[in-house]
């Protein structure tokens, strides 16, 4: 995964959400629960509008 420099909210929440997935995977694996991550390029989010990477 890749960290956008210059937006510390949108590099976050990426790393913040893949990480709560392994640990998903890691607490729940053994119960059954499987754990996928989708990871898109840039979304339209208001973060991602405001970012460097928008324009």
């Amino acid at each position: 995964m890749l960290t956008h420099l210059e937006s510390a909210p949108y590099s976050v929440s990426k790393h913040g959400a893949l990480a709560f997935a392994a640990w998903l995977s890691a607490d729940y694996g053994e119960k059954g629960v499987t754990v996928q991550v989708v990871r898109p390029l840039g979304v339209c989010t208001e973060t991602y509008e405001q970012s460097d990477v928008a324009a």
